[in-house]
């Protein structure tokens, strides 16, 4: 096994910059023969012996390089961890899923009803993305979610949007609000189904008139 790598360089894991810091601790690790030993390909070896020991000095290396590139304030999570692997796998899992969350939360408070989308499908999108949230372990409440199908809605709800809030809180659920918006909806195409008929009559009507002024002024 080769001497440590110099680590002063490496930037230490404050809690913030996980991925910057994974990716230089997987390339010590790389440099130093030690990834197998940390992401548990590696395992100890049950029996004692030659392959024993070497095993348990290599996990001692990765648990010192892993906590010497460490602020002491991210180590109050891996005080119970035996081994190297169960510490990666222990930030991973905190870390990677803290990254994912920002993620999820960043695409559910950035989405706005998309134009051509229908009230049910704009509806089924934000209950999606709720749905991924509370995956990864974060409170989604039916509160949240109603708030946001209200908020990203277009202007011309804005009219059911101050009704809606004016409601009972009793009756302001997800279930009543689906079909309410549905409701605005079906009577928002059928106003604008029937503009679009009195605009087509009125343009038939018009070249009707035009036509039979042409005709009118024609030869006799």
């Amino acid at each position: 096994m080769a001497d440590f790598l110099d680590t002063k360089n490496v930037t230490k894991f404050d809690g913030q910059n996980f991925q910057q810091w994974k990716f230089q601790m997987r390339a010590i690790f790389v440099a130093n023969d030690l990834l197998d030993i940390v992401n548990g390909t590696t395992v100890k070896p049950e029996t004692t012996g030659e392959q024993q020991t070497t095993w348990l000095q290599e996990n001692a290396k990765a648990m010192v390089l892993l906590s010497s590139t460490m602020h002491y304030s991210q180590l109050k999570y891996l005080i119970a961890c035996d081994s190297a692997a169960e510490m990666w796998a222990k930030l991973s899992a905190i870390y990677e899923q803290s990254a994912t969350s920002k993620l999820l939360f960043t695409r559910f408070h950035e989405y706005s009803m998309k134009p051509g989308d229908s009230i049910s499908q704009h509806i089924a999108k934000v209950e999606n993305m709720a749905r991924e949230l509370k995956a990864v372990g974060e409170e989604i409440s039916d509160i949240t979610i109603m708030a946001k199908i209200l908020g990203s809605l277009p202007v011309k709800y804005n009219a059911f949007v101050t009704a809606w809030n004016s409601a009972e809180t009793a009756n302001q659920t997800i279930f009543n609000l689906t079909q309410g918006l549905i409701k605005e909806e079906t009577q928002f195409i059928a106003t604008e189904t029937t503009s679009a008929l009195a605009t087509v009559n009125l343009k038939q009507h018009k070249e009707g008139l035009k036509k039979k002024q042409q005709q009118g002024d024609g030869p006799e």
